[in-house]
């Protein structure tokens, strides 16, 4: 579970559209018009995709000491989708 979330973090920060906030230790807030919460699971011989259509979530990193960083996200578990409206 820890690796899940360390990449997590790290293609938020990376890839997600993440806006900084101020200068020093630098926050990010996740901007949800430009990220998805994806996950993929298998199911019988294929693969299901789905994501989450509400979520939040916010980083701050620190260059000078990166044991200080941090990263927090929110996700609403309701609004899961996988676009099959059986499932």
């Amino acid at each position: 579970m820890k690796a899940q979330l360390l990449k997590f973090a790290l293609l938020a920060v990376g890839v997600l559209g993440l806006f900084p906030a101020r200068a020093g230790a630098v926050d990010y807030i996740i901007d949800p018009d430009h990220s998805r919460v994806e996950f993929r699971i298998r199911h019988l011989i294929t693969k299901v995709t789905g994501h989450f259509q509400e979520f939040e979530g916010a980083f701050t990193y620190n260059a000078h000491d990166v044991t200080t960083s941090t990263f927090k996200a929110v996700i609403n578990a309701i609004s899961v989708t996988t676009n099959h409206p059986k499932r």
